[in-house]
C-alpha cells in the first residue's frame, strides 16, 4: 500500500500470545526506534490510535496526533518520529 501513496507509513499490529499487548507483525517504513518504543502496547482507552482501536474494537482516525486526547502519552514519541496523523 505504501507504494501506491508517497508519504504514506504503514504497519500490522497483532496480540501477542498472551493477548494482552500489540506488537508490530510488519512496519517497513516505520523507523526502527519508532517500532521499538512503541512494542507491546495495551489495547485500552486513549493509547494513541491503534491501541484504542484494539480495544474498541472500531476504526480510529487521528488527523492531528499534538491536539488529539487519544494521544497525549504517546504523542511525543509520534512528534519525534515526523509521525502527524493516524
Amino acid at each position: 500500500m505504501e507504494k501506491y501513496s508517497e508519504g504514506l507509513l504503514s504497519s500490522i499490529l497483532i496480540l501477542d500470545k498472551s493477548k494482552k499487548f500489540l506488537q508490530h507483525g510488519s512496519a517497513p517504513s516505520l523507523p526502527a526506534g519508532y517500532v521499538r518504543k512503541m512494542s507491546q502496547v495495551v489495547p485500552s482507552p486513549k493509547v494513541g490510535s491503534c491501541g484504542t482501536a484494539a480495544f474498541l474494537k472500531r476504526t480510529i482516525v487521528v488527523e492531528n496526533i499534538s491536539l488529539d486526547p487519544l494521544w497525549e502519552d504517546y504523542k511525543e514519541i509520534a512528534l519525534e518520529y515526523g509521525h502527524k496523523a493516524c
